[in-house]
Order: structure tokens, then sequence, then C-alpha cells
């Protein structure tokens, strides 16, 4: 492999400035390629590897894009393979840490990323030649950096190829201007021909003024282009200005979002769009028209829910817990309106999901994700289960509120859980508790499982806790029981069955023991649920599904995002002790026991479950752990070696 500090690729100490993947050796060789005029073809993909992988991913920008810039400025002056464009594109994506540069009017709530005022107040002196841990800032070095390279940037306005002219002015809007940068667009400006190029230019000065607040000169927007994306740069510039916003600006935005002109390419890596260039102004300059541009355009999937949310409600950045969700009727007027509109325009699909916003919105407004609950809310499609409205006292006031404010309340902390389960318990008819019950433990709806530290845990505890107590649920509940296919519901309805018939002296109906089967889960703290559930059932059907459970030999240690264990569960190992036949049972365990085999790297052994498991089971199992012990596998003779020495320990 070829050495990582060859001289083409600026005699940089590699090993100190690692890429997006950790990697030290990718990035020098791609460069020293660039730099030894690798074919059209292959400099294109080698800059796509650079700009999308290896210096920025995902929003985020290596120590190696730092030490990056030097290489990659030297490109713009070279002959090498690489279209210019297509390194000026890497080098704002390097500066900005995103394919859609800032002055592209991204709105702030989508934005995550600093602003350019922000990067500009943030700029830190950094030299290659440091190890990146010594960069304080490294997204501040890597746009001081870039930004570094203005006069070179500059220089290629005057370049022979229009999109080479058009990408060096929309990266030169990204930085604050000198002297020599505003003198080089603004002539150009007076002698571009190019549509696409003195679309740019004119972009450029907009960026100047909005980002930075250097004057926009009114008589460089003064006259009317003839070609129709350069008048539209020209409008928006105006729109974005306001002093220099008027009737004709207006006109010309309008005109532009029913018939965007052509614009950029967007395969040469200038993501501009004209909708998107209009839309942004007219939100600028002219609101009103911005929101009716805006919900036709939702309509057909021109826009994005959340660009036209900000329009009429306030949008501020997520903190660190949930909006609270209001009531329709809490908005005003105009709120109102406007979210009827754009919930009416919303289409059935975004990319295939039904999502409609995007988490960090949800989190900042209160309002659901899903476009099925925002329908319900404000009363355009039937209301359901959580749409129905529970009388009770919060704080020792009476209230009367949709069962999903109840929830979501509770879920935040706002409301005691007691009060949730008080007003469950009071609600008639009780069908629509049931129904209520259900649907929160579905967890998508109103993002339950989002909001607070809300699970599926609280959702069926309350939910057993508030028709456990109501006998007049039983009849509805043992309706509902054959029918039951999800764990959670099974568990719900048995335990809550339960709950009313041991209080009558009576059980569960046997031809719905196959739903307590389903209904068994072993986790904290539903596990206490289901053992009692199977605990209240005679000896005999207990006793016939215990044994009939799994052991499984190894459990996935793997966790969710969410923290939650995935794969095989203890599942048979939580409940052996409950078997009428503990003779049975004990063999049963010591048998699977004896046969473990070690597991893979992925997994762990159930020992602490099946060592509970024996200990539970006490006498009955230790003449059947020494018999075992001769034939025992490896793995499995240390536990039942254990299990032997603590049941004969004496009890304390």
């Amino acid at each position: 492999m070829k050495d990582a500090r060859v001289p083409a690729s600026g005699g940089t100490d590699w090993t100190l400035w690692p890429d997006a993947f950790e990697e030290t050796e990718a990035v020098p060789l791609l460069l020293d390629e660039l730099a030894t005029r690798a074919g059209k073809a292959r400099a294109t993909s080698i800059l796509v590897e650079l700009g999308d992988e290896r210096l920025v991913h995902q929003g985020w920008v290596s120590p190696a894009a730092l030490a990056a810039v030097p290489q990659l400025v030297q490109l713009l002056h070279s002959d090498c393979g690489a279209q210019k464009e297509d390194v000026l594109d890497v080098l704002a994506r390097v500066a900005t840490g995103t394919p859609e540069p800032h002055w592209h009017g991204k709105p702030a709530e989508e934005d995550s990323l600093p602003s350019l005022e922000e990067r500009a107040a943030r700029q830190s002196a950094a030299t290659v030649g440091q190890s990146a841990e010594t960069v304080a800032d490294g997204p501040a070095a890597c746009y001081a950096a870039v930004a570094g390279a203005r006069s070179d940037i500059a220089s290629l306005i005057v370049n022979r190829r229009p999109m080479v002219r058009a990408a060096a002015a929309l990266l030169l809007a990204l930085f604050r201007p000198d002297d020599t940068t505003t003198g080089v667009v603004t002539a150009r400006l007076s002698t571009e021909k190019d549509d696409r190029a003195k679309g740019a230019l004119y972009l450029c000065l907009s960026s100047w003024q909005r980002a930075f607040g250097i004057a926009l000169d009114p008589t460089s927007v003064a006259s009317p282009e003839a070609k129709p994306f350069a008048e539209l740069c020209r409008a928006v510039a105006r729109a974005h200005c306001p002093v220099l916003r008027d009737q004709d600006t207006r006109k010309t935005l309008l005109e532009a979002a029913d018939s965007p002109p052509k614009g950029f390419n967007a395969k040469k890596n200038l993501p501009v769009s004209s909708r998107r260039l209009t839309f942004e102004a007219l939100r600028a300059g002219y609101p009103d028209a911005a929101s009716a541009v805006g919900i036709r355009g939702l309509k057909k999937g021109h826009h994005s829910p959340q660009e036209v949310l900000s329009l009429g409600m306030e949008v501020p950045p997520p903190g660190e817990s949930w909006a609270d969700l209001p009531l329709p009727e809490e908005l005003s007027d105009e709120q109102g309106s406007f979210l009827r509109a754009v919930t009416e325009a919303l289409p059935e699909s975004f990319g295939g999901s039904s999502s409609w916003l995007p988490w960090p919105v949800a989190k900042a407004t209160g309002l659901p994700t899903d476009r099925a609950d925002i329908r319900r809310w404000m009363g355009i499609d039937p209301p359901g289960p959580m749409e129905l409205v529970l009388s009770g006292q919060v704080e020792g006031q009476p209230v009367a509120w949709p069962a999903y404010r109840w929830f979501r309340r509770t879920a935040l902390g706002l409301v005691p859980p007691e009060a949730l389960i008080a007003a469950l318990r009071t609600h008639s008819p009780v069908e629509d508790v049931i129904d209520i019950a259900f649907e929160s433990t579905a967890g998508h709806v109103y993002d339950l499982f989002s909001v607070g530290d809300w699970t599926w845990n609280e959702s069926i505890l309350h939910s057993v806790d508030a028709l456990g107590s109501r006998p007049d649920a039983a009849e509805s509940l043992l309706r509902r029981l054959p029918s039951m296919v999800n764990g959670w519901d099974a568990l719900l309805v048995t335990a809550a069955l339960t709950r009313i018939l041991s209080s009558q002296g009576a059980t569960l109906p046997p031809d719905c023991d196959h739903v307590v089967a389903l209904a068994i889960d072993d986790r904290p703290p539903l596990i206490e649920l289901a053992r009692h559930v199977v605990r209240a059932l005679p000896a005999a059907r207990r006793n016939t599904i215990v044994l009939a459970l799994p052991l499984p030999a190894s459990l996935e240690i793997k966790l969710t995002m969410w923290g939650r264990r995935v794969g095989p569960r203890p599942q048979g190992w939580a409940f052996l002790d409950l078997a009428e036949d503990r003779t049975a049972a004990a063999h049963r365990a010591v048998r699977a026991i004896a046969a473990w085999q070690p597991p893979s790297p992925r997994h762990r052994l159930p020992a602490m479950e099946a060592l509970a498991t024996l200990v539970a089971l006490g006498d009955i199992a230790r003449p059947m752990i020494t018999e075992a012990l001769q034939q025992a596998t490896p793995t499995g003779r240390e536990t039942l070696l254990q299990a032997e020495r603590t049941l004969s320990e004496p009890p304390e």
C-alpha cells in the first residue's frame, strides 16, 4: 500500500487526521489519485466519496476534512480530471457539514447545524500539522479553513464555464466578504450573460446581506432580467431585503411558484431548487402569500409539512421534554384555521410512512407525528378511543379531557397516574374504557411511547388497575378474550379478568388457556402480572401451560436503541416454579441445564434465571442435580454446581 504521507497529499501526517470511518489512509490516497489526473469519471466518483462519506458523513465533519482543505483548494487551480464545480461542492460541504448550504434558506427548525453567523463568530485558528485532538472546535475550524480560501474561490468567478462560475458564487455566499471579493462579484454581475451563473451572483449578494448584514446596493438588483432564473434570483434578493420589497417582486415570486423556471442542474451538485428559493423568499417577505403557496405545494408534495407549519405557529427548538399538546379549542382562530388547512392538505403518506412531522418538531410543538392522529385531533376524521372525553379530578379541580390529554399529561408527569386510573374507573360505558386501554398500549397513538418515560408497561399496568376493579367489565373482556392475538392485549385482558373473577371466587374459562400462554411476559414489571394470571388458574391447567413453555439455552444480549432486549427471553425459566408437578418441572430444568453449550459472543446463558428456578423448586431438585452432574456439559455443570451449593446452604 502507498505511504499515507506522500508529498502529493500535502506532506500531512494523516495518522493524526482520521476520516468519518476512523480510517487514516483512504483520504490521502484519494487526494493523491485526484492530483495525478484521474480520469473525469473516476475523479467524479472520488469527490462523491469524499463529500458524502469520508470528509462529511450524515452531518458530521470529520477531522480529515480540515486536513484536506489545502489539497482541495489546490485542485481548483490544476488541470486534473476533477470538475471544478464538484470540488467547490465538496468545499461547501466541509464548510457547512451539509449538502444543502445555509444560503439555501433552510428553515431554522430543520437545521441543527450552526448558522453562518455562528460559524463566523466561532472561527478558530487551526493549522494542519496539529493533531485533531488539539482543535477545539472542528466544524468552526473547517469553516474558517475554507473561508481562508476566498481569493482562490473568487478567481473562479470569471471561469469560462458557467457552472464553475455559479458554484464559486454559491460558495462565496457562505462567508463574510472582504472588499476584493465584493468587488469581483459586483463586477461580474454587471457583465454575466448566463442565466444560472447570474442567478447565483444574486443569491450570493442576498446571502451576504441576510447572514452578515452587508448592505445590498439597490442599484445592483434594480433592473429586471430577461432570463427567468436570473429574474427569480433577483426577486429573491429583493424579498429578503425589507426596504426593497414591492408588488413587482411579489408578482415575480408568485409566478415562479406556479411555474418554476429551470435553475441549476442537480447532477452538478448544486442542489438549488427554484421552487424552494421561491417559497423561502415568500416566507421572508410575503408570509400571507407563502402560506397559500405552501399549502398548495404540500398537497402536491413540493414542500414538507414542517416548512409550512412554521408559517402559522411558533416552532421553537425542542426542549428537554415534549411540549404539551393543546386542545384544538385552545388554539387561536388563526392558528386553528391554519392547522386545519395544513392537515387537510397532507398527503396520505410521506415516503411510505404515515409520519408527517419529524420528532424534533413534534417535540417542540406537542403535535402528534402521525397523520391519522392529527386528523382526528383536528376533527377532520371521526374520533377514535383516544378522543373520548374522560371526567376526573386533577389537583382538586374537576376536568373533562380527551383520553389523549390524560395519557400524555400523565406520561409527562403533569398528571399523577392515580388521577388517570380514577377517571378510567368511573367512565361509562365500560366498553369505552376497554377501547382506550387497547389503543393506549399500541404506543404509536399520539406518540405515547416517545413522550416522557412512558412505555407499554405503564399503559398495561394503569389499564389493569382501572379495569380490574370494575366488575361491569367482565362480560366485555370475556367476549374479547378468544380473539386476542397480541401478547400485550392478551396480558391486559387476562390480568384484568383475573382480578375481577378472583374477587368473585371464579377463574378464567378453560377454553382461553391458549390466550394465557400468549400473555406470558417475563419482563419486569409485567412479569408479576403474568405470574398472577398463571398462579390463579386451577393446578392442572397451570401445570399444562407452564410445562409447555420453552426453556431457551441462550439469551441474546443485544439491546435496541431504546435499551430493550431483543431475541430469545427467559420465558419458561421465569414460570417453571409455578408448575403443580414440581418433579416434572425439576426434571425439565436440570436436563436443559445439563445440555448447555457455550453461547455465541452475542448471547448469554440464562444462568441467573435457571439458578433462581432450581432454588425455587427446592429440595426436590437436589438429587436430580447430583445425578445430572456426571453427564453434564462443562457449561451446564458450572450452573448445576452453583445450584447445589446454594441449596445446601442453611436458610437464613
